[in-house]
């Protein structure tokens, strides 16, 4: 249910209800792989602060010299999987998810971690 501001969506009614508090406006959103600035850009545009599943980054050729991934990442809040970097050789640490909370790990990376940075 796609719902406008201070609105969250009831999956089991398929209604818009008005958010009780802060944390029950946050924007939901499926597992998604990131895979450039472009597609990061547009995973912000989607106002996701809370992943509902996993969050994989995999941005291997752009560059990140203006910061850009921080302002387009920046806002989530809450991944209820695992967040996992993978070949991104400019991402050497994640404080680009400066609001990140919690990472829930209900799916794990491997079977075994809630985080993950992998190079092959």
């Amino acid at each position: 249910v796609d719902c406008p501001s201070n609105y969250t969506g009831d999956n089991a009614t398929r209604t818009c209800v008005p958010c009780s508090n802060t944390n029950n406006c946050r924007k939901r959103c499926p597992s998604t792989t990131i895979t450039s600035l472009k597609g990061a850009e547009e995973f912000f545009e989607q106002g996701c602060r809370h992943v509902e599943g996993s969050l994989t980054i995999k941005i291997l050729r752009d560059s990140d010299k203006d910061g850009k991934l921080k302002g387009y990442l920046g806002s989530v809040e809450q991944v209820d999987g695992y967040v996992l970097i993978v070949n991104s050789p400019m991402l050497r640490e994640l404080d680009f998810l400066d609001n990140l909370m919690s990472i829930n790990g209900d799916t794990l990376w491997k079977f075994r971690y809630p985080i993950g940075h992998w190079f092959h």
